[in-house]
């Protein structure tokens, strides 16, 4: 199997600031009929690698993350009614896996790999409806969000989100 960098060289990731490393594939040029500023949709590639973490963030649009290849990751997210789930997107339907998740806007999530050895990554895709813009992105603290979801406190630290 291929190493985390080869993949990565081949598909041009750079690093990204919540973790791991991505790729902006598609940017649609439409704009949403309501507000006329917002794109339609954007694409990345997100790469995370061994012991990344994709660190606490909130979009404020729907996101769907798509399994590619190498290792299933645990998606927990934290939703806007103060409930708590756990994904794990993969390939592996049969064992629980589903290898895509639909993320609501406003919604707090966090993803580790399933397989955290030092040469393990996995390789997502990400698309977003309306498109990601930089100023619908939030970054989440650990503590703050565990005092806002305390049921959720146990898992979080369990998997070092």
């Amino acid at each position: 199997m291929a190493s985390a960098q080869e993949i990565a060289q081949v598909l041009g990731l750079q690093e990204h600031r919540e973790g791991g490393m991505f790729r902006e594939l598609y940017r649609s040029v439409v704009r949403t009929h309501a507000t006329k500023q917002r794109r339609a949709a954007t694409s990345i590639f997100y790469m995370l690698r061994a012991r990344d973490v994709s660190t606490w963030h909130l979009v404020k649009s729907d996101e769907i993350w798509m399994y590619h290849a190498g290792s299933s990751a645990i998606q927990l997210l934290l939703l806007p009614d103060g409930t708590f789930e756990e994904r794990v997107i993969g390939p592996d339907v049969l064992s629980g896996e589903f290898p895509q998740s639909l993320v609501p806007a406003w919604t707090w999530q966090s993803t580790v790999l399933t397989d955290r050895s030092a040469d393990s990554w996995g390789l997502f895709g990400a698309v977003v409806c309306p498109g990601f813009e930089f100023e619908d992105y939030i970054e989440g603290r650990t503590e703050e969000l565990i005092r806002r979801y305390p049921d959720a406190e146990a898992r979080i630290r369990e998997l070092g989100l």
